[in-house]
């Protein structure tokens, strides 16, 4: 007999099993127990986030093994989820406030189809549905990075055509010739002492500008 079965309470977040209140208890006030709390309440929306997609998968993985292709009230496949002792995961400790919320985020994902009348909600599963929604969700995700590519290469096109524009630039700046001074003599500067003044004489030049 699984020893699990004699295990009625159980601490989520330090995923265990107590016979009795006391034993639970005791372990609330431990060390240990204190310290995985307070990890988890510094980042509360990632284990809760965890949680749901866990307890998410596990239940259309009961559903896609044990009820296709046919209808089945919904409570009966929580019910076989629950009594699954390693399915430790309950709706409290995710984002669905009920049951009825993860069937209608089921629903709305085309994952099942869903019908209610007196006697409850009852869904079906059909591998072919969910396969084609997954098949819908990879093509949509093909087609995001596609877009996110294509504008990657314009932006590093566009990259290119400024340094190219700036590389060209820089050719056409160093093939300018600069200005060529021919048959400069320089200047003669002499100074009159006697009139205080300096004079400077200037040789004539011939100053010749070659075109660029």
């Amino acid at each position: 007999m699984n020893i699990n079965n004699k295990l009625k309470l159980y601490c989520k977040i330090c995923q265990r099993f107590f016979r009795d209140k006391d034993a639970l208890k005791c372990h609330l006030n431990s060390f240990t127990h204190k310290k995985k709390l307070e990890k988890i309440s510094n980042n509360v929306e990632f284990y809760i986030e965890n949680y749901t997609i866990q307890l998410k998968n596990k239940f259309k993985e009961i559903l896609r093994r044990k009820y296709k292709k046919c209808w089945v009230n919904s409570n009966d496949v929580y019910n076989d989820y629950v009594s699954d002792r390693e399915n430790n995961i309950y709706l409290n400790s995710t984002k669905y406030k009920n049951l009825n919320d993860l069937i209608i985020e089921l629903k709305n994902e085309n994952i099942i189809k869903m019908k209610a009348n007196e006697d409850g909600i009852f869904i079906y599963y059909d591998d072919n549905i969910d396969n084609k929604e997954k098949k819908k969700k990879k093509i949509s995700l093909i087609e995001k990075i596609n877009v996110e590519m294509e504008k990657i290469d314009k932006q590093n096109n566009n990259k290119n055509n400024i340094l190219n524009i700036n590389k060209n630039n820089n050719e056409k700046e160093k093939n300018i010739k600069p200005l060529i001074l021919d048959n400069f003599n320089g200047f003669e500067i002499s100074f009159n002492n006697n009139n205080n003044n300096n004079k400077i004489l200037g040789k004539k030049r011939k100053l010749i500008e070659k075109k660029l």
